[in-house]
């Protein structure tokens, strides 16, 4: 059968408006473009960043250059006089090296560079270390204080507390380096760890910036030879870290301490100890110095010559120089305007038992039994009402064998914990109990040479 002409040309049609329907070829067309589009759009993509590959290796990045300061605060101590100014001693400290890295800086062409201030120390430890040199109180975190002042002084200082587990100080270093040494807009890096050589290892990973790592020298710490052999600059910046070591006997505190008339002469043999204090943690066998100890190392038992200690008698005596009583309202010091208690009987074991079992049923309140006064008056949850008389002796030593918080400093009127040591035995003196006080309090002077009214 032939077909028509017209029906061929409705056959067509019809397949002209079937195709025009059909959305496939469009999808097609669209997908086909969207490829297209794809490719140039992966091409620029790579070409950019190829083109920011380049520019971070030839050090021209995006970013503000900066350099970098890492210091083990552990062992690189502030100088004595910015510690004892706390909070402004901190933003002195902070300044003063800041000012230090950008003379340095200026040096080597870089004075453009921010500076960053990283100081990782373990605070606990670093303020048990400063408050048995007189340097700050007794407090946990002592030096709080000054770390605060440090870091407040700018947006890219830090003072950073690292804990007190084991080697936190020295891995908080490590990440420092692992976070900067490799980033391109890190131009110098100023490493203050130079006595540990446990470092070594990590500053030879990165051979690369041993042309831009400057290494920091302070006098008071051996400066480990081994680093001496990475090529790398050294600098000793003047007035910011202690020139002599921090347990060194040149300390203030240390010097205030020795008494104008010594009551008895001092053998000058050279191996005698005569002329410094007994070790407390030597005859426990725990001092960490070893013979860099400013104490003397005394056997228990050992038959030579007993060393001084720093007080009025130069031995436990010093108790018995304390007053008999203090006038109401008055603080008692001594040489050093060091406040001293007075003296105290030890009470009886009776005594203590019996102080045991009554407090163990009673909250009581020790400010208001022993001085008859309380700051927090009928805030406090503690029991004011009167305890029998016979246990407030056994109260007040229990109280007193606390140290103060504000140790020597203290002048408040109604304050009921210790400012000196009472008991005899105590391992800082020789003997075999366990003592609170730092070892420079129970072998101090406790003779009576001022009054001074107390505080409220």
């Amino acid at each position: 059968m032939i077909l028509t002409h017209d029906t061929i040309d409705a056959d067509a049609k019809k397949l002209a408006d079937h195709r025009r329907a059909d959305p496939l070829p469009a999808i097609l067309d669209k997908y086909a473009k969207l490829i297209e589009s794809y490719k140039h759009m992966k091409d620029e993509y790579e070409e950019e960043r190829r083109e920011r590959r380049a520019l971070m290796a030839s050090g021209q990045g995006r970013g503000n250059p900066f350099a970098l300061v890492v210091v083990d605060g552990d062992a690189y101590n502030f100088q004595e006089g910015l510690v004892l100014e706390r909070e402004d001693g901190g933003a002195a400290a902070a300044k003063q090296l800041s000012n230090a890295v950008k003379n340095s800086l200026r040096r080597k062409g870089l004075e453009s560079c921010d500076i960053i201030v990283r100081v990782y120390a373990n605070l606990v430890d670093l303020s048990r270390r400063h408050s048995k040199q007189g340097i700050c109180g007794h407090e946990k975190r002592a030096l709080a204080p000054f770390a605060a002042g440090f870091t407040g002084s700018g947006d890219l200082m830090e003072h950073i507390d690292t804990g007190e587990q084991e080697d936190g100080t020295r891995s908080k270093v490590k990440a420092a380096l692992r976070l900067y040494a490799n980033n391109a807009q890190c131009k110098h890096i100023y490493f203050a760890a130079c006595h540990d050589e446990g470092h070594i290892a990590e500053l030879l990973s990165y051979t690369e910036i041993a042309n831009r790592c400057t290494l920091i020298r302070t006098p008071s710490l051996p400066f480990h030879e081994r680093f001496l052999k990475l090529n790398m600059n050294i600098e000793e910046p003047a007035g910011i870290f202690r020139t002599s070591a921090l347990n060194s006997s040149s300390n203030a505190w240390s010097t205030l301490q020795q008494p104008p008339h010594p009551t008895r002469a001092v053998s000058p043999a050279p191996s005698s100890t005569n002329d410094r204090l007994v070790c407390p943690h030597y005859t426990k066998g725990k001092c960490k110095f070893g013979s860099s100890c400013k104490n003397a190392h005394v056997d228990p038992g050992s038959s030579g010559s007993q060393p001084v200690f720093n007080g009025n008698s130069g031995s436990k005596d010093n108790i018995s120089s304390l007053p008999k009583n203090i006038p109401e309202g008055i603080i008692a010091l001594n040489g050093n305007d060091s406040r001293l208690d007075a003296a105290i009987d030890r009470p009886t074991p009776e005594a203590l038992k019996m102080l045991n079992t009554y407090t163990s049923s009673s909250s009581v309140c020790v400010s208001k039994q022993i001085s008859g006064y309380c700051n927090s008056g009928d805030r406090c949850k503690h029991d004011h009402a009167p305890m029998p008389a016979d246990l407030k002796p056994a109260l007040e030593w229990k109280s007193r064998s606390a140290p103060c918080r504000k140790s020597r400093s203290c002048r408040m009127i109604g304050c009921v914990a210790g400012h000196v040591c009472q008991t005899v035995d105590c391992g800082n003196r020789g003997g075999k109990r366990f003592c609170k006080f730092p070892a420079d309090i129970c072998q101090g002077d406790y003779q009576v040479r001022s009054f001074a009214n107390g505080e409220q």
